[in-house]
């Protein structure tokens, strides 16, 4: 018997029940067999270590295990002693729970928390789905969790499951409904950049754009009556005075069927809940360098940003460059959830990167944020992005939050770079998120007055069928410096689109404009580590020769999670005057990687001890100061000046030097 209690926020007890299984156990039998059978063929990694995934095996064991283990048919329930409660600016619950009636705990028990996309949780079976978070028993009785609130999840359930890994038992169930007024609100507020957005108005000062991304649910109609668009965005320079406003321009999301590999991949199938909508904005006519508070329509908070300098070799620019950051909800409540580290914990060091970033930007005139590949880790579990999402709006509301992407955004069996690293995400929930990280716009259609793009993989195939497909690379202009955002994911040979996307637009910056050229990617050209990287090869062997070609300046990696600089401009594995600085900063939050014993002399520090990001500040047409922050108490590791007017070496181990 399976017993379950639904609860609102406000604490109120709406109705009890029980649902039986009896009826249906000597069916199951039969399908209990079937699973064994194909469990024991199963080679997957991710489905041999973590509840998550295993979850779908669950419908035949959990019935007739249950039936099995003397005294858990006789009505085990599972209780909320307190709560639940707003926390976390209301942007959450924390709900505390105990059990009763189960007479037989393992140290396998487990609560998981399961989203629902509407207030009777009938969407899907539990068995089909992955728990957003869970936390094992181990000899506990009661337990609390702080649930973030999702813009399509009306509702929670809290699940008791016993049993192991690999058949897990759902013992009893309690429902927590959120009230329409939290899941309803705009959340995950982030801005980027608008490309060529400062341009000079008739009174001949730059005035410059901005792009407002949030999230929305998409329970709700997109137009008020008389087709006016349910939400806009709302700013001025003045707190609660907002004189200039716009409505949304775009809005993106995606479904399941866009996945790729549902039927052995998470993505598409145990661990997709629905994403809701990702309404974007712009705002206009904004002037640089000054301080505007703005607001979205239907939420309460108020947000800051000071705009960027403009576009001239006269401004200086301060901007974060950092990759392979991720989440983690162990710091807030002590969670677990699917991830690749850490011992099913997350990224347990991105929450401090993360705050650390803010405390910079609020600090120091740090007008940008570039984050270079493997964005959230969420590997498949739509949940995980969401809680991305929250961990980074404080500062990606206040100024630019520019991405790359990576191979755990993109790697499946058909990318030009095959993989399983995104666990069937296949690049689609990162292009929904931050569609303006590409070339090419999408051709859509207006639903409403306002354009739905569902977004979608870029593979050899797709490429083949349109040239104008989404290409995940890009370049934008942040005072005098020239960015190009390289996708290491995409076929980047000779010939290839990307190729020569790279080549014409190295060739037309304009270096009195912006005198600074900075290249980023996910996956490194130059690194030191213990295992082969057949992709470093081919950057060295493509790429290389055109930052050559071009005198770009510096070239920034994430992937390897470790930070590594070179003590020299480099080119061809060597010191060399008119190469080009590179410097590996994928030290976010993901746990270490390992520090190779290569005897090359061209690297000043090699750091996998270490988490943070790596801060430039480009004072003007000449010298660059960039300095690698640890995240813990913002204490220097490594700092250096570029010099564009002479060079000379750094020592190995010197960590202030002139280049």
């Amino acid at each position: 018997n399976l017993e379950y209690r639904i609860m609102t926020v406000d604490g109120l007890n709406l109705r009890v029940g029980k649902l039986t299984n009896a009826k249906v156990a000597f069916l199951l039998v039969f399908v209990q067999f079937l699973f064994f059978a194909s469990a024991n063929t199963v080679s997957n990694n991710y489905f041999q270590k973590t509840w998550l995934g295993n979850l779908t095996w669950a419908l035949s064991s959990a019935s007739l295990v249950s039936l099995k283990r003397k005294g858990l048919t006789s009505g085990p329930r599972l209780e909320i002693v307190d709560g639940p409660n707003l926390v976390l600016n209301n942007k959450a619950v924390e709900v505390n729970v105990t059990w009763k009636g189960v007479q037989y705990s393992t140290p396998d028990d487990i609560v998981g928390v399961f989203s629902c996309h509407d207030e009777d949780c009938s969407e899907s079976s539990l068995t089909e789905r992955n728990p957003i978070q869970f936390k094992a028993v181990k000899g506990r009785k009661v337990m609390s969790f702080t649930i973030l609130i999702r813009s399509d999840a009306p509702a929670y359930e809290l699940v008791y499951m016993a049993g192991t890994r690999h058949y897990p038992e759902l013992i009893a169930v309690t429902t927590v409904l959120i009230p329409n007024r939290l899941w309803e609100k705009p959340q995950h507020v982030r801005l980027s950049l608008v490309s060529s957005s400062t341009h000079r108005s008739s009174s001949n000062s730059a005035v410059m754009k901005m792009r407002v991304m949030w999230t929305e649910t998409s329970l709700a109609p997109l137009v008020r009556p008389f087709g006016v668009p349910r939400t806009r965005l709302r700013w001025g320079t003045s707190p609660g005075e907002y004189t200039e406003s716009s409505f949304p321009t775009a809005i993106y999301t995606y479904d399941k069927e866009q996945l790729c590999e549902r039927t052995f991949h998470p993505a598409g199938a145990s661990g997709f809940s629905p994403p809701g909508l990702q309404f974007e904005a712009i705002m206009n006519n904004l002037k640089p360098r000054t301080t505007y508070y703005y607001n979205v329509e239907g939420s309460d908070e108020e947000f800051v940003l000071t705009t960027p300098p403009k576009t001239t070799n006269s401004q200086p620019s301060k901007m974060i460059v950092m990759g392979d950051v991720g989440q983690s909800m162990f710091p807030v409540d002590g969670s677990l959830q699917h991830s690749f580290d850490n011992d099913e914990h997350g990224e347990l060091q991105a929450p401090r990167v993360i705050k650390s970033i803010t405390r910079l930007l609020q600090s120091d005139d740090v007008s940008l944020v570039n984050h270079i590949g493997d964005i959230s880790y969420a590997t498949g579990q739509t949940a995980l992005w969401d809680n991305f999402m929250f961990e980074i709006e404080p500062a990606a509301s206040q100024v630019g939050w520019m991405v790359g992407i990576g191979n755990h955004e993109m790697g499946w069996s058909m990318s030009d770079m095959p993989g399983s690293d995104s666990l069937g995400e296949c690049g689609v929930p990162y292009a929904a998120l931050f569609p303006f990280a590409r070339t090419h716009p999408v051709t859509t259609k207006p639903a409403d007055g306002i354009k739905v793009v569902k977004r979608f993989p870029m593979s050899k195939a797709q490429a083949l069928k349109n040239e104008k497909l989404w290409h995940p690379f890009y370049s934008y202009k942040h005072g005098n410096v020239h960015v190009v955002m390289m996708s290491t994911e995409h076929d980047f040979s000779p010939g290839s689109v990307q190729y020569m996307w790279i080549n014409k637009e190295l060739a037309n910056i304009n270096r009195t404009e912006t005198p600074w050229v900075l290249f980023l990617g996910h996956r490194p050209m130059y690194v030191s580590d213990k295992f082969e990287a057949p992709v470093t090869a081919l950057l060295k062997e493509h790429v290389e020769p055109l930052l050559f070609k071009y005198s770009v300046d510096v070239a920034m990696w994430g992937h390897h999670h470790s930070y590594q600089r070179a003590r020299c401009r480099v080119y061809q594995g060597k010191c060399n005057k008119e190469g080009t600085h590179q410097i590996v900063t994928g030290a976010g939050g993901f746990e270490h990687s390992p520090i190779g014993n290569d005897t090359e002399e061209i690297w000043a520090i090699k750091d996998n001890t270490s988490w943070g990001v790596s801060l430039l500040d480009f004072k003007n047409e000449t010298h660059v100061n960039i300095t690698f922050i640890e995240h813990k108490n913002d204490k220097i590791i490594d700092q250096f000046w570029v010099q564009k007017q002479a060079q000379t070496v750094d020592p190995p181990h010197q960590t202030v030097a002139y280049y």
